[in-house]
């Protein structure tokens, strides 16, 4: 039980945020970027074992998702690995000192953190909700915005949070809407945990407070630009994603004034030799431009943006209890009845169990469900497309919020 307390640790210390905002952290930019072994080299005498706990990230992550390299997925392994109860983990080293206000604690984590984080920026971003926790009452602690200094395990799943902040005593949790979360599953040690990780600086905007019990408070948070660099990121995030060349490197001009004309000749001799003779002239002179641009125009798709969220009223309160009248919609963006009632034939809603009948299923637009009730719980949604489109059944979830603003999240979808 101690080794899971331990494990759980780092989703329930929220509570060792540093009250003063600190100075950006940078600097471990400008490291080059080095394999996991040699990026914790200067760790080795602080870390117990981490030779061996390295080897065992390393075999592990042999078969990266995402398009990770071994090493950076082995980087996010590691953090997420717990250490003997008696000796300190990565994540639990790592986060001491980026809440630390001396900046040069950091230095000799830099050749790592280059590693983990270009790792974790090269992740898809997040947008939905997510929850975090802490075992006490922080509502007194939190005012209207914040910044959390240290890597901030989240996970998507509220029943996974209440199993880790426990069911007595008084406990917070926030009901976080992010749009950089990075879902670390697929490289996570432990991967039931469906940990999402929001990085170091991250700014947050109070948008609502509540208890839906006397021992229970929740923080609606939602993230937000920070009012300055909080941290640097760990490449030049303007460029190409990848190492896909520019554009001005897959195409040859004829009228660079660096080429000279004898050159050019010879280049266009030496093509002809080469290459068929093309029916028509392409605009492109790249093959793989022209490809990509062919099988752009093949495939016509049109977009849609499905809008799922709730909205809420409170229609009483005591000490005991509070109750809402909430109305869960699903919806286009433009809110247009008649338009989508050409994609979507059925919205399938599974309730909580205590609600009778707990499933409920919408056959024709507004596909909106108004109950009434109290307590944050997943509902989850099974969204059936008419016919024409063959389109797969859509599977998704959204935690009920009774936040001070709308609550939504915007999916984009496909059809063709």
């Amino acid at each position: 039980m101690a080794q899971k307390n331990a494990r759980v640790a780092r989703f329930l210390d929220a509570a060792q945020e540093p009250k003063k905002e600190l100075t950006p952290i940078e600097g471990y930019e400008k490291t080059d970027i080095m394999t996991l072994q040699q990026s914790m080299q200067s760790m080795a005498t602080t870390l117990h074992n981490l030779d061996t706990m390295v080897k065992i990230a390393l075999r592990n992550s042999r078969k990266p998702a995402n398009d990770l390299t071994s090493d950076e997925s082995a980087a996010i392994h590691l953090y997420t690995m717990q250490w003997p109860e008696t000796h300190a983990s990565v994540y639990a080293s790592l986060n001491e000192d980026l809440r630390c206000q001396n900046r040069r604690n950091l230095i000799p984590w830099f050749p790592y953190m280059k590693l983990f984080f270009t790792a974790l920026y090269k992740l898809p971003s997040l947008r939905g909700t997510i929850w975090r926790g802490v075992r006490g009452n922080l509502n007194d602690a939190v005012g209207e915005d914040l910044i959390w200094w240290g890597m901030s395990s989240c996970t998507e799943k509220v029943n996974i949070m209440e199993h880790f902040v426990g069911t007595d005593g008084e406990r917070t949790l926030f009901n976080i809407e992010c749009t950089n979360g990075k879902s670390i599953r697929a490289h996570s040690y432990f991967e039931e945990e469906e940990e999402v990780l929001l990085l170091p600086g991250t700014y947050l905007q109070v948008i609502g407070r509540w208890s839906p019990s006397k021992d229970v408070h929740i923080i609606h948070l939602r993230e937000a630009p920070a009012p300055y660099q909080t941290i640097a990121p760990p490449f030049e995030t303007s460029s190409t994603a990848g190492d896909l060349p520019s554009l001005k490197s897959l195409a040859i001009s004829e009228k660079s004034p660096k080429t000279s004309a004898a050159a050019t000749a010879a280049a266009k001799q030496s093509v002809s030799k080469t290459a068929a003779p093309a029916a028509t002239k392409s605009k492109f002179q790249n093959a793989t431009l022209e490809k990509v641009q062919c099988e752009n125009e093949r495939k016509k798709f049109i977009k849609k943006y499905l809008v799922i969220g709730n909205t809420h009223e409170l229609i009483s309160s005591d000490n005991d209890k509070t109750k809402y009248k909430w109305t869960l919609f699903v919806e286009l963006n433009n809110d247009d009845q008649d338009e989508i009632a050409q994609y979507i034939k059925q919205v399938t809603m599974d309730l909580h169990p205590t609600f009778k009948p707990s499933q409920i299923i919408l056959n024709k637009p507004p596909f909106r469900l108004t109950k009434t009730g109290w307590g944050v719980f997943r509902i989850k949604l099974t969204i059936e497309f008419h016919d024409q489109w063959k389109k797969s059944d859509f599977h998704t979830s959204w935690d009920l919020s009774f936040s001070d603003a709308e609550n939504q999240k915007t999916i984009e979808i496909e059809f063709q």
